[in-house]
C-alpha cells in the first residue's frame, strides 16, 4: 500500500477572514469535471470548492460523508450525497492528516495566503516606523521603555510575514534605531543632571538686594522740583531721594 501525501496546504493556512476565492473560469469550463458531473452533482462540487477555502487548513475538507453532505448543502440526505459523491469529489486528494485537498483550490489559497502575509508584513512595518518615531521623541524614561516593548512585540509579530533574510535586513535596522535612541536619551538625561548641579550651585539675589539695586537705577531729579508743580511733584521727589542707597540728604536742606 503506497504511503498517502503530505498536505497540500500548511496546517496554519487559515483564510476565513478571506470573503472570496479566485476562480479560473477557463480552467473551470474546460475540466474534466465540469464535462462528466450533471446539475447536482456540478453545484455540490463547486459548493465544496468553496467551503473548502474557509476550513482549516485552506483548501481541505473532512473525510466524513456526514460532514461533506452539510458541507455541499445538502443537509443531512446522505443519500442524495452518496449517489452525487463520486463525481462531487473529482480531483480530491486524500492526504496523511485524514484530510481531502483539492490541488487547484490548494494553488489558490496558497496565492492568497502569500498575499495576505505581504499585505500584514506591510502593515507592521507602517506600525514599527511610528513605533520608532515615538521612541525617539519619549520624554522620560517610563514612555521610553514603554515604547521599547511596542517595538520588540511589532519585531516579533514582524518575523511572521518576511523571509528570513528580509527579517534579518529589518531586526539589524530596528536594533541600531533603538541603540541610537538609548544614546540620545542618556547623553539628555546626563545633560539634565548637570544643569540640575549647576541650578544649585547658582548664588541666589536677595529680595532686599535686588530691590535697592532696581531703585538705584531710577533716574531721579538731582534738584528739587520748584513750587510751581505743587506738593505732590515735591512729595514725589522726596520720597525717591530717601529710598535712593547711600544717599546723603538732610531735611534742613528741604
Amino acid at each position: 500500500m503506497s504511503e498517502l501525501p503530505t498536505p497540500l496546504s500548511p496546517e496554519d493556512c487559515d483564510l476565513r477572514d478571506f470573503p472570496f476565492l479566485p476562480l479560473d473560469i477557463a480552467r473551470l469550463f474546460n475540466s474534466e469535471f465540469h464535462a462528466r458531473s450533471n446539475d447536482t452533482e456540478w453545484r455540490a462540487g463547486v459548493t465544496l470548492w468553496l467551503k473548502s477555502f474557509h476550513q482549516v487548513p485552506a483548501g481541505s475538507i473532512p473525510d466524513d460523508d456526514v460532514q461533506l453532505a452539510r458541507l455541499a448543502e445538502l443537509g443531512r440526505d446522505t443519500k442524495t450525497w452518496k449517489k452525487v459523491k463520486g463525481v462531487a469529489l473529482h480531483g480530491w486528494i486524500k492526504c496523511n492528516d485524514g484530510r481531502l485537498y483539492h490541488p487547484v483550490v490548494a494553488e489558490k489559497a496558497a496565492e492568497a495566503l502569500a498575499g495576505k502575509k505581504t499585505q500584514r508584513g506591510r502593515t507592521a512595518k507602517g506600525r514599527l516606523q511610528v513605533m520608532l518615531k515615538r521612541l525617539s521623541q519619549a520624554s522620560d524614561m517610563v514612555e521610553f521603555a514603554s515604547a521599547e516593548t511596542s517595538v520588540q512585540t511589532v519585531l516579533s509579530e514582524l518575523s511572521q510575514y518576511l523571509s528570513q533574510t528580509e527579517f534579518d535586513a529589518v531586526s539589524t535596522s530596528v536594533t541600531d534605531s533603538v541603540t541610537e535612541a538609548k544614546r540620545k536619551r542618556e547623553g539628555q538625561r546626563k545633560g539634565e543632571e548637570r544643569e540640575r548641579e549647576r541650578e544649585k550651585k547658582r548664588i541666589p539675589i536677595l529680595p532686599d538686594r535686588a530691590d535697592s539695586r532696581r531703585r538705584s537705577q531710577r533716574k531721579i531729579p538731582k534738584t528739587r522740583p520748584s513750587r510751581r508743580f505743587g506738593n505732590r511733584a515735591d512729595r514725589c521727589w522726596r520720597r525717591a531721594v530717601c529710598q535712593r542707597p547711600n544717599a546723603a540728604h538732610t531735611s534742613a536742606s528741604w
